[in-house]
């Protein structure tokens, strides 16, 4: 357990640094090499993990990276979340707190965005798959060696979500919008068992990089993200009408009751044979 502590102390405290330097000072800190995109926001969680599993588990890393899951939980990793984003904007509307930005050529966007679907996942593969492994392929599996799952699978969402605390300070000071603040938190808490979800059933941490990527990319293009400057489709309150609003944890939470049934229908199953 020693060993967890370390890796989540200093996760976090190299997290909050970047995250101080990203918002507060303006730095992306983006890497570009050979068309790639690097975020050492996203990615230095997974690159601590590699270092204590190669140096002191003497774990064989590859081994991890060589399972891809079955097509359909890659196709479910992309639906997921643009049902959350349907999800958000009829609730939107049905309370009239979300309005239509009419940008041009919205369809011809939609669809250029889901012809460069492949393309812009290469671009963001690296950071995101090395960030699913950081937290759901040793962090939530290392705890669980010391505690149940379920505890194991809080405890690494609830760290996930605090290393976007400096984030949500950032929204609190600088536009004094502290309820997003609290909503991007509890977001993430939730996301953490969602993201675990699709790894547990999969056994893949290309799937759940591939529901990340989809969770922001579609977050971002529709109602904006905390990832980038894009100019939303849909306008509203952030803290409700957003993946990490309101909105969105309601709605995560629903559809996370269905998914727990299957694991459990499935776990049930297995014990029958």
């Amino acid at each position: 357990m020693r060993i967890v502590t370390r890796y989540i102390v200093l996760t976090l405290s190299v997290s909050w640094i970047l995250g101080y330097f990203w918002k507060f000072q303006n730095l992306d800190f983006i890497w570009e090499p050979f068309g790639f995109k690097f975020f050492p926001f996203l990615f230095i969680p997974g690159i601590v993990a590699l270092i204590f599993l190669r140096f002191i588990y003497r774990d064989k890393i590859l081994s991890h990276f060589l399972i891809f899951g079955n097509w359909k939980f890659w196709l479910a990793a992309f639906l997921y979340p643009v049902l959350l984003c349907v999800l958000i904007i009829a609730a939107g509307y049905l309370f009239d707190i979300i309005k239509f930005q009419n940008p041009k050529n919205l369809e011809t966007v939609i669809l250029g965005l889901l012809f460069d679907l492949p393309l812009l996942f290469v671009w963001f593969v690296p950071s995101l798959i090395l960030a699913e492994f950081g937290w759901r392929s040793y962090l939530s599996v290392k705890t669980s060696e010391f505690v149940s799952p379920i505890k194991a699978i809080f405890i690494s969402s609830l760290i996930w979500a605090f290393t976007f605390l400096p984030i949500a300070l950032y929204y609190y000071v600088e536009s004094a919008n502290f309820q997003f603040g609290i909503t991007l938190i509890l977001s993430y808490i939730l996301m953490g068992f969602t993201f675990w979800w699709f790894y547990l059933m999969s056994k893949s941490i290309w799937v759940s990089a591939f529901l990340h990527f989809n969770w922001i990319l579609w977050n971002s293009f529709l109602f904006g993200s905390v990832f980038n400057e894009f100019e939303p489709v849909f306008i509203g309150k952030n803290w409700i009408t957003n993946l990490n609003g309101v909105f969105g944890i309601i709605f995560n939470f629903l559809l996370l009751i269905p998914l727990h049934y299957i694991k459990s229908h499935k776990s049930t199953k297995k014990a029958e044979k």
